[in-house]
């Protein structure tokens, strides 16, 4: 009689705990579901603000009469076109908290070339990519580098030159994650290099809150390559 209660006892307890695990795991699941949910709203709503702002530029950038004014202007909103990519892949991602890195630095520079008229100027713009999916804290920084780099070369690597061409790498790469953007152009001085600029002191910045390694390499153009972490990729 002992034995056969004990049995039963342990039965259910088995089975209470079973059910109570299943319940752990269905309001996990639950909390999981709503927290990707407030991500892509907040995604939303990011890229909804952006594009306020994008109209905003767009409009005193066509009203604006003085050119340094108007370029950086126009670089402000390069930059909000930039962010606000991210935000539009990470409101169609699944899980909303990694970003298919590949896929946002394409459309950054592919925005960049038609915005900058690449084609017309016969300037080859390309990406190869080979990096798993990234943290999509780290996809909005890593963005703005690519388009600022990007949009240097297309701006200032080809005065004087009737065509030219642009590589942007991904790759990772003895364990970390690399980022390198190539041209052929006239190459970046020491001058600029050691005054930097607006564009480069926000390369700088970014490369460091990302934990990265930025260096600059001036060998028939210019080659800029930002090694960090792989622990960023998903």
């Amino acid at each position: 009689m002992g034995g056969g209660s004990g049995a039963a006892g342990l039965a259910g307890a088995t089975t209470e705990g079973d059910e109570s695990l299943a319940s752990q795991l269905a309001q996990a699941k639950r909390e999981l579901a709503r927290r990707d949910l407030l991500l892509r709203v907040a995604a939303h709503r990011a890229r909804s603000a952006s594009g306020s702002i994008i109209a905003l530029l767009s409009l005193q950038i066509r009203e604006m009469r003085d050119p340094a004014v108007k370029a950086a202007l126009e670089m402000t909103r390069s930059r909000m076109q930039a962010m606000g990519r991210v935000h539009q892949i990470l409101e169609e991602e699944i899980d909303g908290k990694s970003v298919d890195l590949g896929r946002v630095i394409r459309g950054v520079v592919q925005a960049l070339a038609e915005a900058l008229d690449a084609q017309d100027r016969r300037i080859n713009v390309s990406v190869s990519h080979d990096a798993p999916p990234i943290l999509a804290e780290a996809a909005v920084p890593l963005a703005l580098v690519a388009n600022e780099l990007v949009g240097n070369a297309l701006r200032y690597a080809f005065k004087g030159r009737d065509r030219g061409r642009i590589w942007v790498q991904l790759k990772v790469d003895g364990g970390r994650l690399t980022m390198s953007v190539r041209d052929d152009g006239i190459g970046i001085s020491e001058k600029t290099l050691a005054a930097g600029s607006s564009g480069l002191f926000l390369v700088r910045a970014l490369a460091s809150d990302l934990g990265a390694r930025l260096d600059f390499v001036r060998s028939e153009g210019t080659l800029v390559t930002l090694s960090m972490p792989s622990a960023l990729a998903v």
